[in-house]
C-alpha cells in the first residue's frame, strides 16, 4: 500500500513542478503583452489553479504518510530528519508562492505582476526538493531498517 501513496506523492510533485516549468519557460515567453495575451494567461491560470491546489493537498497528505513510513524505517537519524526538514520548509515556501500566484486577490497583484520571477523560484525550489528527496530515498535504503 505504501508504494501507492508514494507514487501519488511523486506524481503530484511532478505535475506541479513540471507544469510550472512549462508555464514559465515555454508558455509565458510566447504570450504577448496586449489584452489578448493577458486574457489567454488568465484563462490558463484559471484552469491551472485547481490543479495546483489539489496537488498541494495531495503532496501534503501523502508527504505526511511518507514521513510516518520513514520514521518507522529510519528512526531518529539526525541527518535524515535535518534534510527532511529542509525539504519540508522548501515545500511550504513553494506552496506559499504557488498560492500567492494563483489566488485571485487584488492584494497579491504586485506578486502576480512579476510572474516570471516567482514561477522561476517555484521551479528552483521544486528542483532542490526533488534532489533532496532522491538523497533521502538513498539514505532510507542505506540505513539499518531501510
Amino acid at each position: 500500500m505504501f508504494w501507492l501513496i508514494h507514487g501519488i506523492h511523486l506524481l503530484a510533485a511532478a505535475t506541479v513542478v513540471g507544469g510550472t516549468l512549462v508555464l514559465r519557460f515555454f508558455v509565458l515567453p510566447k504570450l504577448s503583452d496586449d489584452e489578448k495575451g493577458r486574457e489567454f494567461l488568465k484563462a490558463i491560470l484559471s484552469r491551472w489553479r485547481p490543479v495546483v491546489w489539489g496537488n498541494i493537498v495531495l503532496i501534503t497528505v501523502t508527504g505526511l504518510a511518507n514521513a510516518h513510513q520513514s520514521y518507522l524505517a529510519v528512526g531518529n537519524n539526525f541527518r535524515y530528519w535535518t534534510l527532511f526538514l529542509v525539504k519540508f520548509f522548501a515545500a511550504m515556501t513553494m506552496f506559499g508562492i504557488a498560492l500567492m500566484m494563483t489566488l485571485p486577490m487584488e492584494g497579491l497583484s504586485k506578486v502576480q505582476e512579476n510572474r516570471k520571477r516567482w514561477l522561476r523560484h517555484i521551479v528552483e525550489l521544486g528542483t532542490i526538493i526533488i534532489f533532496i528527496s532522491a538523497y533521502l530515498r538513498y539514505m532510507h535504503a542505506a540505513l539499518p531498517g531501510g
